[in-house]
């Protein structure tokens, strides 16, 4: 797969995440032009009461993990070089919470929802394993990486705010 099919299959998937939430909310939501670097999916034009009685943002952060089924973790990504490590800034899932987006971690027909004080409890509350990515992996060129923390599914779903199943997403 190339990496332009690779961002094909993602905005795909990803449009089918914000319609299976746009429904179970009873939103109105409208997709943010993507731009490099930057956190944000999708701007909420029109909120809900049952939206309302649970967040507050304006914003979605949308994040697959299908992996997550398998190893019963999910890869929470928090920064990123392009300089063997030399720089790096904040990126993924971090970035989304940095920018007060509610992050959406998507895992089939499950749905996780965490807004930055969640998400920050449960990335505090125990030393979580942290992987890094090798040149070569995810598309990464020479010098290229990124670094996520390792959170088991199960602690996550304590500590999220809100999760629910969208069963047409279960494919």
């Amino acid at each position: 797969m190339t990496l332009q099919n690779f961002f094909n299959s993602t905005t795909v998937y990803e449009a089918r995440q914000a319609a299976a939430f746009k429904k179970h909310f009873e939103l109105e939501i409208k997709k943010i032009p993507y731009t490099p670097g930057c956190a944000g999916d999708y701007e909420i034009v029109e909120q809900s009461e049952k939206y309302n009685e649970l967040f507050s943002n304006s914003i979605i952060e949308f994040k697959s993990d299908k992996k997550s089924r398998k190893t019963k973790h999910f890869y929470m990504e928090f920064e990123q070089t392009s300089n063997n490590w030399v720089t790096k800034k904040n990126s993924g899932h971090q970035l989304a919470i940095d920018k007060e987006c509610l992050l959406v971690i998507g895992v089939f027909e499950d749905f996780y929802c965490f807004d930055k004080k969640q998400f920050d409890l449960m990335i505090n509350s125990v030393q979580h394993e942290q992987r890094t990515t090798r040149r070569n992996i995810n598309y990464n060129k020479s010098g290229m990486g990124t670094r996520a923390w390792r959170v088991p599914v199960k602690w996550a779903a304590e500590f999220c705010n809100y999760h629910f199943t969208a069963p047409d997403m279960s494919q």
